[in-house]
């Protein structure tokens, strides 16, 4: 691991990385917004056409040009299985998340299961992209797979298309399994939820995208992608579902789904980290203050200015999804001073202890994006009845909440 003194050095000559991002208004009054059910499991999920979904899992949420967001998600037509018939849908917003489109369905949906939506936004670089563009991977196989025990090498495939008008449109969309995936692989996943582009050195503009047991990247707007290995001696040859960060020195901070280490659960219900650059990387190793039930989670780089802030999002707990909390690192993913329940106390439900929220079924994968106007949005998984798992619809909530909100009149450390 690349030591934390180390990385403050760098971050104090990473002037470029200062100059980005601001931390937005100053003393504003706590701001908490939710719409339950975006994605409400069960319907058509507000969209035009008559499939009926049983359940919306997997989000990511992504920040286009200006005031848009778009969120998308895995559409699961028969039951909240992983396997089957899932579409890749989506919805937009032009108003920072206040009001968002009918349901949407990204090109190449169909039978078979189109899961891992993974977004980023890469700002615009010239002339010819004034809105930027959306890049967004996702995977694909067969209906006729049920676990992945029955996944053989080549089964599971890596797609990628973009959109340069804010998600209005898309390109077609790419196979790019023989990039970006080895041979003798069976089974795999991009993300879920959030891929990054890197504003400070060393590589500046790098789009980087988390995935099984590697990371994506490319420096020419991704006209071209390549990946590189993360160690995984010790973890159980596993690190993913996984999320990705750029710390203040501008080396990457890799946080992973918990895993079982050397074989065992025991004091392995952690997130899983990585301090490096692509393709140098150290050994994730557990993470003893966030623990994890093992689930996808969402982090954020909120700012890059003093004081230098990073968010997280997933269930603190070693055995179940339903205990959301928000988190605030002031020193690259190393500690989180500051925390707060997502659904307690917040209307429209006003659960009064986080334990109300967990018999609820409120919680789940998440994906986190700073909006325009300065806030957090979130997208939530929600089980509608947590006491009858595995049959019951799944629907996707969406947050917004401001620093102020998770800070609760704390105030910076």
């Amino acid at each position: 691991m690349i030591g934390f003194g180390r990385r403050r050095a760098l971050a104090w000559c990473s002037l470029a990385a200062l100059a980005l991002a601001s931390a937005g208004p100053a003393a504003a009054a706590q701001s908490y917004s939710r719409i339950n059910k975006l994605f409400d499991g069960g319907t058509n999920g507000g969209g035009s056409g008559t499939v009926i979904y049983h359940s919306f899992r997997v989000p990511s949420i992504v920040k286009a040009s200006g005031n848009v967001l778009l969120a998308f998600c895995e559409g699961r037509v028969s039951s909240d299985s992983d396997w089957g018939n899932i579409n890749l849908v989506y919805k937009r917003s032009t108003n920072n998340g206040a009001t968002w489109s009918n349901l949407l369905e990204i090109e190449g949906t169909g039978p078979g299961g189109w899961t891992n939506p993974t977004a980023v936004w890469e700002p615009s670089w010239d002339g010819s992209h004034p809105n930027g563009r959306v890049h967004l991977f996702f995977n694909w196989n067969s209906g006729d797979e049920t676990s992945m025990s029955t996944i053989d090498p080549g089964d599971r495939k890596t797609y990628y298309t973009y959109s340069d008008d804010n998600g209005v449109t898309w390109a077609a969309k790419q196979d790019l399994t023989s990039t970006l995936k080895p041979s003798a692989w069976a089974w795999d996943a991009v993300g879920p939820g959030n891929g990054i582009v890197k504003t400070a050195s060393p590589d500046i503009g790098r789009i980087v995208v988390p995935a099984t047991k590697r990371n994506f990247h490319s420096d020419d707007h991704g006209a071209s992608w390549e990946y590189s290995y993360m160690p995984t001696s010790g973890t159980g040859n596993l690190t993913g579902e996984s999320t990705i960060v750029e710390c203040l020195g501008g080396e990457l901070y890799r946080n992973d789904r918990a895993v079982k280490g050397n074989g065992t659960w025991a004091s392995a219900k952690r997130r899983w980290i990585s301090y490096g650059e692509i393709g140098d990387f150290p050994t994730p190793t557990a993470q003893s203050n966030l623990l994890d039930p093992a689930m996808a989670a969402s982090i954020l780089r909120y700012n890059m200015s003093s004081p230098d802030r990073i968010i997280f999002l997933n269930s603190d707990s070693t055995t179940t999804r339903r205990r959301m909390k928000v988190r605030i690192s002031y020193d690259d993913g190393l500690t989180w001073p500051r925390d707060r329940w997502l659904y307690v106390g917040t209307a429209p439900d006003n659960h009064a202890t986080i334990g109300t929220a967990e018999a609820a079924g409120k919680g789940g994968y998440s994906s986190m994006i700073k909006t325009n106007d300065y806030h957090v949005a979130a997208l939530v998984e929600v089980n509608e009845s947590f006491t009858n798992p595995g049959t019951s619809n799944l629907s996707i909530d969406f947050h917004k909440f401001n620093l102020d909100w998770i800070l609760d009149g704390a105030g910076d450390p």
